[in-house]
């Protein structure tokens, strides 16, 4: 019996130590869990951040091309009517000359006569 007496006092204490440990290894589990549940909000949260502050850039950009555009139009526009004005001015200045040309035609012709 004293065998049986000392077994069952080695198991009592055993079981008593497993429990220990369970209740410990059951708290930290339990902390690990609360640990990874606000590091996961915390990843959610920046995650939902940097897609805020993404969609703002990708907006301002689109604002930006726009402007952009706008103002390549406008500066193009500006281009056109000047190359216009230089075509005109060029165009002017051949019919000047043609007609200095034609001047000078007439007046050597009148020096001959």
């Amino acid at each position: 019996m004293h065998k049986q007496w000392s077994t069952f006092k080695v198991s009592k204490k055993k079981v008593a130590d497993d429990e220990s440990r369970v209740a410990q290894l059951r708290a930290k589990l339990e902390a690990d869990q609360a640990k990874f549940e606000a590091d996961r909000k915390t990843e959610e949260w920046s995650v939902a951040g940097w897609k805020r502050k993404a969609e703002a850039e990708a907006a301002l950009l689109s604002e930006e091309r726009k402007n952009w555009k706008r103002i390549c139009e406008k500066d193009n526009a500006e281009k056109m009517n000047l190359r216009n004005v230089i075509n005109n001015l060029k165009a002017d200045i051949e019919n000047l000359k043609k007609e200095d040309v034609e001047i000078e035609k007439i007046e050597t012709g009148k020096s001959r006569c």
